[in-house]
């Protein structure tokens, strides 16, 4: 039906952002060190990431209130990508910069994309919202751990360019959603 595709494309969208997410939080501190950093400056650009996705979780409802949840997922899924390109082609505070940024956009599409998945599957809501909070961290460790396979293969700096693919992969997800729903 209509509702469950809808439902699985918020879903893979949430495990594209799963897959970067978590490659992004486990290769960083060593990516750091692999440019000349130290483990302690490493740690620290762990910290002001999660942070900024603290921050972006809390953004992310009311901007759904003032626009809509497909367009707060689509576009801060959509802006990560160019963001985390920057940070991996800059320096110093610029890079901090950006790094905010790649947190903030991705902790704003966390409650709209339960948000989503439970206007798309209306009639189970709370099965909807769990299909998104459970199956769309499956993949980030398998995500991870293929991230980490490019990275042992070729380079750290290889494995995590290829981290610029799965926000892409999701924002198309959002798209083919919302055309989706834009037909029923």
């Amino acid at each position: 039906s209509g509702y469950l595709a809808g439902l699985i494309l918020v879903v893979i969208s949430a495990m594209t952002r799963s897959w970067f997410q978590v490659s992004l939080t486990t290769y960083l501190p060593a990516w750091v060190e692999s440019h000349g950093g130290t483990l302690a400056q490493g740690s620290q650009m762990l910290s002001l990431l999660l942070f900024s996705l603290g921050i972006g979780s809390m953004l992310g409802g009311p901007l759904a209130d003032r626009f809509s949840a497909w367009q707060v997922v689509f576009v801060n899924t959509l802006l990560i990508a160019p963001f985390y390109w920057l940070f991996l082609a800059t320096s110093g505070p610029l890079q901090l910069f950006f790094l905010l940024l790649i947190g903030i956009t991705m902790g704003t599409t966390y409650p709209t994309a339960i948000l989503m998945a439970q206007d798309a599957w209306p009639r189970r809501t709370a099965v909807a919202a769990a299909a998104v909070m459970g199956w769309g961290w499956v993949p980030g460790g398998l995500g991870a751990s293929f991230t980490g396979y490019i990275a042992d293969q070729s380079t750290l700096d290889a494995g995590l360019r290829l981290l610029i693919t799965p926000p892409l992969l999701g924002a198309i997800c959002i798209l083919a959603y919302r055309f989706m729903r834009a037909r029923r």
